[in-house]
């Protein structure tokens, strides 16, 4: 609980930084994205689901850009072996919270982009067998289009969240709908 009060701090200090030195037109955004959630290397969990979520990009007026985010995601139940063998386990349901960071600008008055990014956030992973809370790390790229106030982009990243004796990671693909906004001061 103490981290996440951390986390949640050092985000607003870092909103709160990033928006006085903001030099371009429209300084924020709001994006609503949507796709596929596929887990990698989980012998318990290998099949895709759906995630969707929020994403907060912030112009900080300089080569790097910074993006408060919340998604959700699902993966669905696994069964392993045939027969009367067969096993099934349960699919994860995902929560994550955090913030990423750029190489490039997230929000672009016009125009195309392409935008490496890294993060770190709280991931929550629940099944039958419990739920856990974990720091986590995430890394992808992104391109899009932003033809008038409007934003599209695609993104492919990968989610690392270290649970004690392995790793999960998973890979979400998502596309993503929003809207530039000039907050006026």
């Amino acid at each position: 609980m103490r981290l996440r009060g951390l986390l949640l701090a050092a985000s607003f200090l870092a909103l709160s930084l990033a928006v006085p030195a903001a030099q371009a037109e429209d300084r924020f955004g709001i994006v609503l994205q949507g796709g596929m959630l596929q887990p990698r290397d989980q012998d318990e969990n290998d099949e895709s689901g759906t995630e969707f979520g929020l994403r907060f990009p912030v112009d900080t007026g300089t080569f790097f850009g910074f993006e408060p985010y919340i998604y959700m995601g699902d993966s669905d139940d696994t069964v392993i072996g045939s027969g009367a063998s067969a096993g099934t386990y349960p699919g994860i349901e995902l929560t994550s919270w955090g913030a990423n960071i750029s190489f490039g600008r997230l929000i672009r008055p016009k125009g195309f982009r392409v935008y490496p990014f890294v993060g770190i956030g709280n991931n929550t992973l629940a099944s039958d067998a419990g739920e856990i809370s974990k720091v986590g790390y995430n890394v992808g790229v992104g391109v899009g289009l932003s033809p008038g106030r409007f934003m599209v982009d695609l993104r492919g990243e990968r989610n690392f969240v270290d649970v004690g004796e392995e790793t999960k990671d998973w890979d979400v693909y998502s596309l993503g709908l929003g809207l530039r906004i000039d907050p006026g001061f």
